[in-house]
């Protein structure tokens, strides 16, 4: 490993090809997310590249030399990316990955360069200065880097991968987002290669062509669709990071045994097929198809889906991946279409976009209810009305249906006991102690009300007597003349 702060790269062989990996931006180094939203550019000519046969003088020296001295062939980068390459670690870096292509029995197929985010771009940038040894280049979230018309490039060799995930918002006509970052202004910069995009299909992925350039939306706002690793489970295809749904895919595509690829062609006889007690089956690796994604899977172009076509069902349901059985729920027998495909409607508390996916012909919060289209208990719902047991508990939007509860249970109202009383106490109370409570409420009330009018009548009789006395006492007065 080679470290230039904030900068890193890795160079390592495994399995006959020599690897060249770039560190891309991380959130403690404020200075490296600022680089990716810089727009100056830099040009990489034909005297900036190193080729095998050239000395250790630092090739990156030649951006010094007059313009008279420059060929007239450039490539235009983005100045970031091309400062992020140029630290003190890159001799270093050439000098190892050159050195180990030289073990390669075929250098024309040995080195790979890879990178994550701004590592991905530097990794581009690399691909030019090492043009000579042809490259492949794999990216995951890269930034757009490089101008049209680099003659060092072969695309055909790129792969650029973009990530999405699922947004949890209700209504839109998507809920589908993608990283912000390959699609953030480049300043006629762009990415290249094949465009490959990951979604929550778990056995394969869309490509969208070589060298396309179309701006997938919405973005992910909260930017975890840029991480590399999230802290989710890999098979969470919701929520992984590359890493994540990268693995989840060659899970699935790593299925099938070498004896039953052998049985299938007739290789080996039956009685051989099964392995020898205490050995281990050998497992191989299928390709992971490119297609697009599977019919159910969340879209949001029609070129992402392997059928060609996507959308959603109504207004508020999510854009899918559609089949092309059906067009209308009366072209299948069960009366359903659901994205293409005639599926059976759906019981209590299953999925649904529409009432027509439902058995008992009610759609409710994204979810069917049960038979009197009422939600059953752990359902969602968003009043009393909505429940079978006639509660809903909770805050919105993950209130679900619960059962009432019996005497001397916890309670907040009336409405969560099966007796329909919560006492003072906040404890469900038979109904005949709530009549008895409140007959003495009310003998209480009416005592109190006797006593009080009492008190109010005798006080204004004590009032009218003593506003008399004291008009006889004004009376008694006499008045005393005063001296002139």
């Amino acid at each position: 490993m080679i470290i230039s702060e904030p900068f890193q790269t890795l160079v390592t062989k495994k399995d006959g090809y020599c690897y060249g990996v770039f560190r891309g931006a991380t959130l403690v180094t404020p200075n490296n997310w600022s680089q990716t939203s810089a727009l100056l550019s830099s040009e990489i000519c034909g005297s900036d590249r190193v080729l095998e046969n050239d000395n250790d003088n630092s090739a990156h020296d030649n951006n010094n030399n007059n313009d008279n001295d420059r060929p007239a062939v450039c490539c235009t980068v983005r100045t970031e990316f091309y400062d992020a390459y140029y630290t003190n670690y890159y001799q270093d870096f050439e000098k190892a990955i050159r050195r180990c292509s030289m073990d390669c029995i075929n250098p024309d197929e040995c080195i790979i360069l890879t990178g994550h985010s701004q590592g991905g771009a530097v990794a581009t940038i690399a691909a030019i200065i090492l043009a000579d040894l042809n490259p492949y280049v794999f990216t995951y979230g890269q930034p757009p880097t490089l101008a049209p018309g680099c003659p060092f490039i072969a695309t055909e060799r790129w792969y650029r991968w973009v990530n999405s995930r699922t947004s949890h918002q209700l209504g839109g006509s998507s809920s589908i987002t993608y990283d912000p970052v390959p699609f953030t202004p480049g300043r006629g910069t762009e990415c290249w290669g094949h465009f490959l995009v990951l979604g929550d299909d778990t056995k394969g992925v869309a490509y969208l062509g070589l060298d396309n350039h179309t701006n997938l939306e919405p973005t992910d706002g909260t930017f975890k669709s840029h991480f590399m690793k999230t802290n989710h489970n890999a098979t969470d295809s919701t929520m992984g990071g590359y890493i994540d749904r990268i693995v989840t895919l060659m899970k699935h595509s790593t299925n099938t045994t070498l004896s039953e690829l052998q049985k299938a062609d007739g290789k080996v006889k039956e009685e051989r097929s099964a392995p020898l007690k205490g050995s281990k089956k050998k497992y191989i690796s299928k390709p992971i198809p490119t297609d697009g994604f599977c019919n159910g899977s969340l879209c949001s172009i029609d070129a992402e889906c392997a059928s060609g076509k996507c959308k959603g069902e109504n207004g508020l349901s999510r854009t899918r991946c559609t089949a092309n059985e059906c067009n209308e729920d009366q072209d299948c027998d069960y009366n359903n279409c659901n994205n293409g495909e005639c599926t059976p409607t759906s019981g209590s508390c299953q999925p649904c976009a529409e009432n027509s996916d439902c058995k008992s012909g009610k759609c409710l919060a994204f979810r069917c209810t049960g038979p009197g289209q009422l939600m059953d208990e752990n359902c969602g719902c968003f009043s009393n009305e909505d429940c079978r047991s006639g509660r809903c508990k909770g805050v919105n939007p993950r209130r679900i249906c619960e059962a009432l509860l019996p005497m001397d249970a916890r309670c907040n109202a009336d409405a969560d006991c099966m007796s329909g009383y919560c006492s003072w106490s906040l404890r469900c109370a038979d109904l005949s102690e709530s009549r008895r409570q409140i007959k003495v409420q009310k003998s209480v009330f009416n005592w109190f009300t006797i006593i009080f009018v009492v008190m109010l009548v005798c006080l204004c009789i004590a009032g009218k007597y003593a506003l008399e006395r004291f008009c006889d006492f004004q009376r008694g007065y006499e008045e005393i003349p005063g001296e002139h």
